[in-house]
């Protein structure tokens, strides 16, 4: 009996993948779009999440579960057509607040045990954003899509020239 010998694959880990390249690319576009266009932006994350809380409710109908399914759909139909965005957007900001602050605490901890100055001082920086967006959700609604955007468009270069 003869065995066939499969050969190994190389990959080549210094050069991104095509899929890799499109989704920097994405990233630093959708980062750009949303530093230019901040309240348009913002208002399409909206109609969005909107969208998909109200897909969302039913496919829960679909799946018999009817009583999720018919909360989530009205919820999706008011942030979509009830002009209940401001809501939305208001909570949706106290809540990436806390979500900031307890990723801060998360970073200032992991400072603490490595020694990184750096990221002690990223921790407290993001529990101080956290707390802004918590105390003044809509002052600083006006600056979170260039935050988001920001970020998008680092994360994006970083993606597309890590190695």
């Amino acid at each position: 009996m003869s065995e066939k010998r499969t050969k190994a694959v190389k990959v080549n880990k210094n050069k991104p993948s095509v899929g890799s390249i499109f989704t920097a690319l994405a990233f630093i576009l959708i980062g750009i779009m949303m530093c230019i266009f901040r309240g348009e932006s913002m208002t399409i994350g909206i109609m969005i999440i909107g969208g998909i809380v109200l897909a969302y409710g039913i496919a829960n109908i679909v799946a018999k579960n009817v009583v999720m399914g018919i909360i989530l759909t009205v919820i999706g139909a008011l942030v979509l057509f009830g002009g209940f965005g401001s809501t939305m957007l208001t909570i949706m900001t106290v809540f990436l607040g806390v979500c900031l602050i307890v990723r801060g605490a998360y970073a200032i901890t992991f400072g603490f045990k490595t020694g990184s100055v750096f990221g002690f001082l990223m921790g407290g920086l993001t529990i101080v954003v956290g707390i802004l967006l918590i105390i003044d959700p809509w002052v600083t609604s006006e600056i979170l899509p260039i935050i988001i955007g920001v970020t998008f468009i680092i994360d994006g270069f970083v993606a597309l020239f890590n190695k």
